[in-house]
């Protein structure tokens, strides 16, 4: 699953394509509004609470407003470089050197991300 990292979203997000492929149970009484940066105002259908989020072997639980069609497979906005204190070094060739702390095990690691570009969509999971 591809992720986006923005630091200047207010909610972790993940697409309804991602959703029905997990197969997580969804919470649809918790309906949040998300503002893009375009301006455009999606509502989100429902929310994932506790989402288990593994990166490399750092699990983090997370709460996923789930969205129809974004242009992602998963956002993760503020709440989880909070969660992560996360720590970013932006570079001249639009990649970045992330550094992510989990709260459970207190392991860091840094992580090599590159710039996000929307392609022609695929199965998130074969």
């Amino acid at each position: 699953m591809n992720c986006v990292l923005d630091g200047g979203s207010g909610i972790i997000a993940i697409s309804d394509r991602c959703c029905e492929a997990i197969g997580a149970p969804i919470d649809p009484t918790h309906r949040t509004h998300m503002e893009s940066a375009n301006g455009n105002i999606d509502r989100a259908t429902g929310v994932i609470r506790n989402l288990k989020v593994v990166i490399a072997d750092l699990v983090f639980y997370v709460q996923a407003h789930i969205l129809s069609d974004p242009p992602f497979d998963m956002l993760l906005g503020r709440p989880f470089h909070t969660l992560a204190s996360c720590i970013t070094v932006d570079s001249s060739d639009q990649s970045q050197l992330i550094e992510i702390h989990c709260p459970n095990t207190q392991r860091t690691m840094r992580l090599y991300t590159s710039q996000f570009t929307r392609t022609k969509r695929t199965p998130v999971f074969p």
